[in-house]
Formats: structure tokens, sequence, C-alpha cells
């Protein structure tokens, strides 16, 4: 019936799981068996040898299905910049297991929010209170500011930025900026689906809806 088929999916997935789990555990050491391995289910990467845990091509492939997997590389790897670096390019998630360190270098950070814009949560507090950091963070990937403290949000330039990329991201402005004529429009020119983001007050501004339908017409639908 078609209401068991969610758990007849997960106790396929998991039987797989288990089988994957098996056979990495016969041939640890096996670099081809564990590469076919990790490229599926890549926290299996724990159960490499520890050669093979070294070998940045296995890390890589298995970061690529798992960002869990980057915790079970060899150390050589985790203190390795440009395999940092290589590492959040694959699975920007990486981030969030990185060294401290590493969550307050710019290159890889950026490297990891430009990948997706949730990542910002794991940056260090020095970065995510730096204006130039934000600024460039949101320049590269817009919808970092839904991510970003509540201060840059209020920015008008920086807000700017983000709506004139991604007119959508203007739900995450602050009230006053979501009450600024320019910013709405700015943020219409880019999606019309904006519109709804700004402000009721400025929605029921005739002077403020004749200016967004010329920018956008379809911004009414």
């Amino acid at each position: 019936p078609a209401s068991h088929a969610p758990s007849s999916w997960l106790g396929l997935i998991s039987m797989q799981h288990e089988e994957a789990k098996q056979r990495i555990a016969r041939h640890a050491f096996d670099r081809d068996v564990v590469l076919e391995v990790v490229r599926q289910h890549g926290a299996l990467l724990c159960s490499a040898g520890p050669r093979l845990r070294q070998d940045p091509e296995v890390v890589l492939a298995a970061l690529a299905s798992s960002s869990w997997a980057f915790q079970y590389a060899d150390e050589s790897l985790l203190e390795s910049p440009d395999f940092v670096l290589q590492a959040v390019g694959t699975n920007p998630f990486a981030l969030r297991f990185v060294r401290e360190h590493f969550r307050a270098e710019q290159q890889v950070v950026l490297c990891a929010v430009e990948g997706d814009a949730r990542t910002f949560e794991f940056i260090s507090p020095e970065l995510c209170a730096d204006r130039a950091f934000v600024h460039e963070a949101v320049r590269r990937r817009p919808e970092v500011l839904e991510f970003v403290p509540e201060p840059f949000r209020a920015d008008r330039e920086i807000v700017l930025l983000a709506v004139s990329a991604n007119g959508l991201t203007l739900e995450h402005a602050s009230d006053d900026l979501r009450n600024d004529a320019g910013v709405a429009v700015e943020a219409l020119q880019q999606n019309h689906c904006a519109m709804r983001f700004a402000s009721e007050t400025l929605r029921e501004l005739r002077s403020f809806v004749l200016d967004a339908v010329k920018a956008r017409p379809l911004c009414l639908e």
C-alpha cells in the first residue's frame, strides 16, 4: 500500500547502509572499495584504514556525500589550509567541523558561504561582527542577509547590496528598511514577488504603489 512506502524506503536505505558498513569493514585498506563506498555513504570514512583517511581524494569523495566525513580525516588534513579550503568548496557544511582558527579565516569562510548561505552560522564571532566581512559575504551570497546580526540587517548599504541581487532578501531586512521606498523598489526591480515583503505602510501608500508598478508591472499580481 502507498501508506507504507516511506517506511519501506527507510528500511531499504537502512539495509543499504548496513551492507556498505560491512563491506568497508572487510576492505578497510582497499582504496577502490573504500572510494566506492564513501561516495555513497560519506560518514563511513570512519571505518577506512588510517592511510586512506590521509588520502585527500578519498576524503573529498566522502565529503561530497556527507559533511560528517570531515571529522574522520587524518590530523594532517585537518590542519592543512589548502585541504580545508578544498573541503568547504566540496561541501560547505564541512565548515561546522573545521578547527576554530579556520572558522576565522576569511578565505575559508567566504568559500563556504558562497556555496551555502546557511554556513554563516558556523563562522567565528569576530568575523560575524566585522562589517567589511559581512559586506563581502552578502556581495557573494545575498541570501546571507538572513543570518547576519541585526545591526547589519539595518545597514542600508548592505541591504541594498542584497536586494539588488536577490529581491526576496528584503524579507530579512529591518522593519525600518522594509519601510524604505528606495530599498523596496530596488528589491522589486530584481524580483516582483518582493512586494509582499515591503512594509504594510508602503503597500498602502499610493505614490509607492505607482513607483512599484513602474519598476515592475507584475508586482501587484
